[in-house]
């Protein structure tokens, strides 16, 4: 999670990140039909990948280093998923933060929303918008009121525990 007007403000710092970091992650496992949730380091062990260095940091000696360049030569124990040079590097804030604005004012409400980013082998930064909902904010929606002129049977309940309407 990151703070789009302020992303690379963290609650933790140094190897404190590496603790909170995902450790696993959800995959489609095409060989078994099915979704599996595997740890991460399996996957990154499984190749390689274009733009790791954007995705993770390196854990060496108790530190955590973000990669200077694409090449990454680390046992996949050592990689540690935190987007740093993702946020850093690329235009991939400046490009959600649009698309939020963008969405906020469509919506009149702030949204929670759900995508997927790639970034080509030139640096450019592409966001797919998979799902968008209005996001519920406490105090938002105002005070409930409750009608007084309910009928006893449809909201008092009986002796198993069924209200009149479940029964």
């Amino acid at each position: 999670m990151i703070a789009v007007s302020h992303p690379t403000l963290r609650p933790e710092v140094g190897a404190t990140i590496a603790k909170y970091s995902q450790r696993e992650m959800d995959v489609l496992d095409l060989k078994a039909n099915a979704l599996a949730t595997v740890p991460v380091s399996d996957v990154l062990s499984d190749g390689a990948y274009p733009n790791l260095h954007l995705l993770v940091s390196i854990m060496k000696e108790g530190h955590l280093y973000d990669p200077f360049s694409r090449n990454i030569d680390e046992p996949a124990a050592n990689l540690v998923p935190t987007f740093n040079n993702l946020i850093g590097r690329t235009d991939f804030v400046k490009i959600l933060g649009r698309m939020l604005a963008e969405l906020e004012r469509a919506y009149g409400h702030p949204v929670d929303t759900e995508f997927t980013a790639r970034v080509d082998e030139k640096g450019s930064v592409r966001i797919n918008l998979l799902q968008c909902r209005p996001l519920w904010l406490p105090g938002s929606s105002g005070p409930v009121s409750i009608p007084a002129d309910i009928p006893r049977a449809e909201c008092c309940s009986s002796p198993n525990g069924l209200s009149a309407a479940a029964r």
